[in-house]
């Protein structure tokens, strides 16, 4: 039987495969295909959450600290580039649904990967002992 620390830990890898799902559509986005700012932007993002979701499952409380942090810095990079221009651009980034339904993917992580860190949840899958490497 799954802990809650494990409960926390499918979810919040399910949420970060979602949302790194969501980028993929966006990074083949005709719009953002010719940007190759954005392009590589959003492919690093997948790269990223899909490592996290990864990494959530067999790491430790420090892993889920660093990926709630990049997940806490697209949601204000998103926000941000809503009101400031991104650099090369000469208007903000308009208001799409496809990147409000993203960044509530990533905001539904939030607070399992905060249980996470905060209650030091086991990993899902256990670590070989170091003498068996």
């Amino acid at each position: 039987m799954i802990g809650v620390g494990g409960r926390d830990r499918l979810v919040a890898a399910a949420l970060l495969f979602v949302a790194a799902a969501l980028h993929v559509v966006a990074a083949l986005d005709p719009m953002h295909r010719e940007k190759p700012l954005f392009l590589a932007f959003f492919w690093a993002v997948v790269v990223a959450q899909t490592i996290g979701g990864l990494a959530i499952l067999r790491g430790g409380f420090a892993v889920a600290a660093v990926v709630t942090a990049v997940n806490v810095f697209l949601i204000l990079a998103f926000i941000a580039t809503r009101f400031v221009p991104v650099p090369g651009e000469a208007m903000p980034e308009p208001i799409e649904v496809l990147g409000v339904i993203t960044n509530a993917v990533e905001a539904a992580t939030l607070p399992f990967l905060i249980r996470i860190v905060r209650f030091r949840a086991r990993p899902l899958v256990p670590r070989l002992p170091t003498e068996a490497l």
